[in-house]
């Protein structure tokens, strides 16, 4: 952080493509950073008054900068509880890998302890929907119930035993709004 009478920038970028999202200017060469502020935008010479011994002077060699790109769609508390609680799945892995990553944490759970967990990448989580791969994720869980969040997190993948206390077995119909019931307080 800066001194309150330190006059110069804490970081200046030079020799940049910087897009600076205001449509009379969109592009400039440079920026000036100060206390996470930004002092100026324009060329190099623009910023050069605000360069002392103190300044990290950044040159990007033509690259790219931009304002920083925020996710308002952010699963930040899924992290946290994943790292602290859950199993956790490399990108990397395949069934194989994540088959064998759920019996060994089965192993050291009680019949009635779940197993959940994630992340199960898309090109992987589209090949489980298959009665084989169910019975796959039975047997590698050792009864105990199972459920695997996608990479979406809006998608999971769930054993038998975690379809029998959810109350879903082959006697369960698709839900769907139009065979729900109409609550009386709603109907015309």
């Amino acid at each position: 952080m800066s001194s309150p009478q330190r006059r110069g920038a804490d970081m200046v970028i030079r020799n940049a493509a910087v897009y600076t999202l205001d449509p009379a200017k969109p592009w400039a060469q440079a920026l000036a950073v100060r206390d996470g502020r930004i002092l100026a935008v324009g060329d190099d010479s623009d910023v050069e008054r605000l360069i002392d011994p103190a300044t990290d002077v950044v040159d990007a060699a033509a690259a790219m900068v931009m304002p920083g790109l925020v996710d308002v769609h952010s699963h930040v508390g899924f992290g946290g509880q994943q790292a602290a609680w859950e199993l956790v799945l490399s990108p990397a892995f395949t069934i194989d890998d994540i088959l064998a990553a759920v019996h060994d944490r089965a192993v050291g759970l009680g019949p009635d302890e779940w197993v959940v967990g994630g992340i199960v990448i898309s090109p992987v989580f589209q090949q489980l929907g298959t009665r084989e791969m169910l019975a796959a994720l039975d047997k590698a869980s050792l009864g105990r119930p199972v459920l695997l969040r996608d990479d979406s997190l809006h998608n999971r993948w769930v054993n038998s035993r975690a379809l029998e206390i959810m109350g879903i077995g082959s006697a369960s119909r698709p839900w769907s709004p139009a065979a729900a019931p109409i609550p009386a307080s709603r109907a015309p």
